[in-house]
């Protein structure tokens, strides 16, 4: 028989009540008996490199280990199979415990390190593994986005809370937390449309400001007529405007029911559709004279990688 370990390396700390010995969780699937043990938290410290400071930087880390034994001439178990009971596990103790800083990374780079430990009679090897990559690519700060930046600051204008919905559901969307993406990305789509309807209701007679307020329009309406009824051009993309209704029609599933069955593909299609929506609203905006946002979708278009 050959006794395998995996030991997955996260960035993050589980606070756990003691150090005794907890009996490991037992996950049976098609590929074995996986035994799930205790995390093992831990610390460390690092100097940042051009640093003018003494600071000592505190690096926070928990291993997880997966193990499970098979017949000698059985193929080891992919590594990517212990690394969804991980993460899983990982998922539980956070809402558990309310450990909300748990997971696999704290910065845009998605990175895994581990290895993988045989023990067949009595002799150990190991394999290392990793990986890393940025499943989301935004745009680059440039210079011009910067000084904008700057006269907002200056200014003493907070950052638009649409656009700070939708860069939280960004970061579920690192996360694999596709239902919270989908709360995040419809709440900004909401607030965005709101805000950009508010700024076009400036440009009339304010008895039309009183009419707008007295009717209850859904978003729908809003989107599809109420703007352009109130001098926004017509949306230049209908699919893209469907799958923006069909995404704020999920966000009410979710937010009402909990009910959400989405996957990488269909949270990144959503994505694409935000980003385009919200391309749209700064381009009208400039179009008809009403003052914009620093972004660096004006310089690379609003181009981002998502893997």
């Amino acid at each position: 028989m050959k006794e395998i370990t995996y030991e997955f390396l996260l960035p993050t700390r589980v606070r756990i009540v003691d150090q005794s010995e907890w009996s490991p969780l037992k996950v049976p699937s098609d590929k074995g008996n996986f035994l799930l043990l205790k995390p093992i938290p831990g610390e460390s410290t690092a100097r940042a490199i051009e640093t003018i400071s003494n600071e000592i930087l505190e690096v926070s880390y928990s291993l997880m280990r997966v193990q499970v034994s098979c017949n000698d001439e059985e193929a080891i178990p992919d590594w990517q199979v212990p690394l969804w009971l991980v993460h899983r596990c990982i998922e539980w103790i956070r809402v558990a415990t309310r450990q909300y800083w748990l997971g696999f990374k704290w910065n845009a780079v998605q990175s895994l390190h581990g290895c993988i430990q045989t023990t067949v009679g009595g002799e150990v090897t190991i394999q290392n593994f990793g990986t890393a990559g940025w499943p989301i690519f935004p745009p680059p700060l440039t210079q011009d986005v910067w000084k904008a930046i700057g006269r907002e600051i200056i200014a003493g204008q907070n950052p638009p809370v649409s656009e700070q919905f939708l860069c939280d559901a960004l970061a579920r969307f690192h996360e694999r937390a596709y239902r919270q993406a989908i709360v995040a990305m419809g709440i900004a789509c909401e607030l965005e449309l709101n805000s950009f309807i508010d700024d076009l209701l400036c440009l009339h007679h304010p008895s039309t400001k009183l009419l707008y307020s007295q009717t209850r329009f859904d978003f729908r309406k809003k989107f599809s007529k109420i703007a352009v009824a109130l001098g926004a051009s017509e949306y230049p993309k209908p699919t893209s405007m469907e799958t923006i209704l069909a995404l704020y029609e999920l966000r009410g599933a979710v937010a009402h029911r909990g009910r959400c069955e989405v996957d990488n593909g269909q949270v990144s299609r959503f994505w694409f559709a935000v980003e385009e929506f919200f391309r749209w609203t700064a381009e009208e905006r400039k179009r008809i004279g009403i003052k914009g946002r620093p972004s660096a979708r004006a310089d690379l278009s609003g181009v981002y990688t998502i893997g």
